[in-house]
C-alpha cells in the first residue's frame, strides 16, 4: 500500500493498494478490501471514491502434458494484435529446454499461461496452493497450468468496471470477455470462424472461473510454515559452509565425524571466541518481527499522526 503525503485530493489517487495472492486466498477478496477500507477510515481517512486500476484473473487447470507445447499457439485466436502495435505479441519461455510460460499480448489486456508448480518451486514458495488444488503432487502426464489474464484500467473501463461495486457485479463478464472474445483456442486454423470449434480444454477454462474465491484461514499457517522451511534450508546451507571451513582450517570439527550437533557447537564456540555473541539477539528478533507486522505498525503510526494533527475526534483511542 502506498499512501500519498498530501492532505487535499489530487488527480493521482491518495492511496494505491495492491492486494497480493496470499491475502486474497487467506481472507477472500471482499474481506481483504473491507479490511483496508476499515483500516483507512479508522485512521481518520475519508473514502470519497474507489477505482479499480488493474485486475488479475486466473484459473488453474490440470493440463495434459502431451498438449503443453508451443504448437498450441497455432490454434490461438486473439485480439491482442488490435490492442498493441508491438511486434512481440507472442512470447514463450523455457526452463531446461522445456516450455514453462506462454505470454500473449502487451497492451491493455495480456494473458500468461504457465507451469504454476514450477513457479512455486523456483520463485514464490507458495506450496499451500496444493491444498487449494486438493493435490499432494501433480499427477503423472499432467501439468498444473495457470491461465492468468491481466486487465489494465483502459480495458476495465470498457467493461464497465470502475468501482469496487462494479468489480464484484461484473467480474464474470470480465472473465467471459477474456476467454471468449479476446482469446480462445480453436481447431482448423486458417478457416473461417464458423468452420472452427473451440477446443474442449479451453471450454473448461472458459467455464472454470468460480467468481472471487472465499478465504481459507489455514493458508496463513501454511505460508508461515513454507517461510520457515525456506529459512531452515538457508540456515542449513550456511551452517554446512561454516562446517566445511572449520574442517579445512583444522579446528573444532573432525573430518568424518561431522553432524548438526558438532556444527552447532563449533559455531557457538566461534561466536564466543570472536566476541560475536555480544549482539543484542532479542532486539534483532524484535526488528525481524516488525517485518511481519508492517500493516499493524503503519496503522498505529498513521493513527497517532492524524490524532496529533487534529484529524481525529478527541475521544478517539
Amino acid at each position: 500500500m502506498v499512501i500519498g503525503n498530501w492532505f487535499k485530493p489530487q488527480a493521482m489517487p491518495s492511496v494505491i493498494l495492491t492486494i497480493r495472492s496470499e491475502t486474497l486466498w487467506r481472507k477472500g477478496a471482499y474481506e481483504a478490501i473491507q479490511f483496508i477500507i476499515n483500516f483507512l477510515t479508522t485512521a481518520g481517512g475519508k473514502i470519497q471514491k474507489t477505482r479499480v486500476s488493474r485486475l488479475d484473473l486466473c484459473v488453474d487447470t490440470l493440463f495434459p502434458l502431451s498438449l503443453w507445447s508451443t504448437d498450441i499457439l497455432n490454434f490461438a485466436v486473439t485480439r491482442a494484435a488490435s490492442d498493441s502495435e508491438h511486434n512481440e505479441l507472442l512470447q514463450t519461455h523455457r526452463n531446461h529446454k522445456k516450455l514453462s510460460t506462454i505470454d500473449i499480448g502487451k497492451g491493455k489486456i495480456k494473458v500468461r499461461l504457465y507451469d504454476k508448480p514450477l513457479e512455486i518451486q523456483q520463485r514464490s514458495n507458495k506450496t499451500w496452493f496444493f491444498d487449494i488444488w486438493n493435490l499432494k503432487d501433480v499427477p503423472k502426464d499432467y501439468k498444473v497450468i495457470r491461465v492468468e489474464f491481466q486487465l489494465r484500467r483502459e480495458a476495465l473501463k470498457e467493461l464497465g468496471i470502475n468501482s469496487i461495486e462494479d468489480l464484484f457485479r461484473l467480474i464474470h463478464n470480465a472473465w467471459a470477455y477474456c476467454t471468449i472474445n479476446w482469446l480462445k483456442f480453436q481447431d482448423n486454423p486458417g478457416k473461417q470462424s464458423h468452420q472452427r470449434k473451440t477446443f474442449p480444454w479451453w471450454e473448461k477454462i472458459q467455464n472454470g472461473f468460480n467468481n472471487i474465491s472465499a478465504g481459507a484461514p489455514l493458508i496463513r499457517c501454511k505460508a508461515a510454515n513454507a517461510d520457515k522451511n525456506r529459512l531452515s534450508q538457508q540456515i542449513l546451507g550456511l551452517l554446512s559452509s561454516f562446517a566445511a571451513l572449520e574442517i579445512e582450517t583444522g579446528q573444532r570439527i573432525v573430518p568424518g565425524n561431522v553432524n548438526l550437533d558438532s556444527a552447532f557447537q563449533a559455531f557457538q564456540y566461534h561466536l564466543v571466541q570472536n566476541d560475536l555473541n555480544g549482539i543484542n539477539f532479542p532486539e534483532r528478533i524484535e526488528n525481524k518481527k516488525a517485518k511481519f507486522q508492517r500493516i499493524n505498525t503503519k496503522f498505529h503510526e498513521s493513527f497517532a499522526l492524524r490524532k496529533e494533527l487534529g484529524f481525529l475526534p478527541k475521544d478517539a483511542v
